[in-house]
């Protein structure tokens, strides 16, 4: 289960990024599942979500897609992965758009959290 729910801290990034991915390749592959996008009030939309992570080709970064598929229609987010500090479990997920979300592994989740607009969003693979 992938889930999205509004939360109150902010993450910010304070390591420069060295171009590794070496410590994640059990991750690579295809991966199906539902998420949840959740509010104040409880459920507030349900959709099927797909991860594709493999290899960039010349780099050691993964490229890391998502596709959202639901009542607003299918999307495709293609990112990039980063290690940014593997001791610490620190990723950067690049969504080559000038955005950069740092990504903290927290057992086998990958977590996020970020603004869309005025919303403090977390995401957990």
């Amino acid at each position: 289960m992938i889930g999205l729910a509004s939360f109150g801290q902010d993450a910010t990034p304070s390591d420069k990024a060295p171009k590794s991915t070496k410590t994640l390749p059990e991750w690579r592959g295809h991966r199906t599942g539902m998420a949840l996008s959740l509010n104040a009030q409880g459920l507030e939309m349900k959709f099927q979500i797909d991860l594709m992570v493999g290899p960039k080709e010349g780099t050691d970064q993964l490229t890391w897609t998502l596709v959202y598929d639901g009542d607003p229609g299918k999307s495709e987010r293609p990112y990039l992965l980063t290690t940014i500090n593997a001791a610490r479990g620190r990723f950067a997920i690049d969504q080559q758009n000038s955005i950069v979300l740092v990504a903290t592994l927290i057992g086998n989740a990958l977590s996020t959290r970020f603004f869309c607009g005025f919303f403090r969003l977390e995401g957990r693979l």
